[in-house]
């Protein structure tokens, strides 16, 4: 099954919120899902009402393991939200320094294990990237199925656009630009009031076109929910974002399900995916 990443050109945007609830809104669909937190910030778990000062975590224990493919294994915790993380863990400057050399070094390090989840057929992997270009992003773009780019609705978000278009912020082979087809935008915490946020949200949707997912209007009850450690549409779920979010994660399910085979060709209500067996996954909780 698919690999969607959410990545950002700069921090501050909301990238990890809507990762979060774009999971929680697979997971709504039917979907068994894996959210995996590469950003060192180790933040995405309190989305799912993990543990914040739980230190261990997946990326910060990738050379700890004999075998890299089974190394997830050890650290996929099962959340009160019942979507199972992948914890960064928590990492000082020269620790996170450390771990991007060694996987520029070694980018099986981290392939082999997202790769061995994935081969079962009914997991949905959400993965929060750092903000801006990066090691994590640049290793798994190899894999990536879908990537997400969430732009705040500012002018600072807006310029990087002919960046990430013109030399290929988010690469997948070296050198070479992620493929455009499967790369779609967000453009998130758009202010109504704001003549500036107006005029930012416009000039992102002409420029985008086919490739905007969706806006996601300033919404109050969207630090709330986080603040409650719960998704937007469980919080309030006749809210402006719940739809929004709602519509984002539709459309991201349409933009995989031509190349997955499967379970994505089929509504999720229809096919039972959750009750359907699959390879043993171990949590732990």
């Amino acid at each position: 099954m698919p690999l969607i990443a959410f990545a950002s050109p700069k921090g501050g945007v909301g990238k990890t919120t809507m990762a979060a609830n774009a999971a929680h809104e697979f997971a709504r669909l039917g979907y068994r899902v894996v959210a995996l937190d590469l950003d060192a910030q180790n933040a995405l778990g309190m989305h799912f009402g993990a543990d914040p000062y739980e230190r261990a975590g997946f990326v910060t224990s990738l050379k700890d393991h004999a075998d890299p493919r089974r190394a997830w294994q050890a650290h996929l915790q099962e959340t009160p939200s019942g979507i199972a993380l992948l914890p960064h863990g928590h990492a000082t400057f020269a620790q996170t320094f450390a771990i991007n050399a060694e996987l520029i070094s070694h980018p099986d390090l981290l392939i082999a294990p997202l790769r061995d989840i994935l081969q079962d057929p009914q997991v949905v992997i959400i993965a929060d990237t750092p903000p801006g270009p990066g090691v994590a992003s640049s290793v798994i773009a190899a894999i990536v199925d879908y990537m997400v780019v969430v732009l705040l609705s500012d002018a600072a978000s807006i310029v990087q656009l002919p960046k990430i278009d013109g030399k290929g912020m988010y690469r997948g082979a070296p050198g070479t630009p992620f493929p455009i087809g499967r790369i779609g935008f967000v453009v998130n915490q758009i202010d109504m009031r704001s003549r500036l946020s107006r005029a930012a949200a416009e000039a992102a949707e002409r420029h985008l076109g086919s490739r905007l997912l969706g806006r996601v209007y300033r919404d109050e009850h969207v630090p709330e929910a986080l603040a409650r450690q719960l998704s937007v549409a469980d919080y309030a779920p006749a809210s402006k974002a719940a739809q929004d979010i709602t519509a984002i994660a539709l459309k991201i399910v349409e933009a995989v399900a031509p190349e997955q085979g499967g379970p994505m060709d089929e509504p999720a209500e229809e096919v039972g995916l959750a009750a359907r067996p699959g390879p043993k996954m171990t949590v732990h909780s």
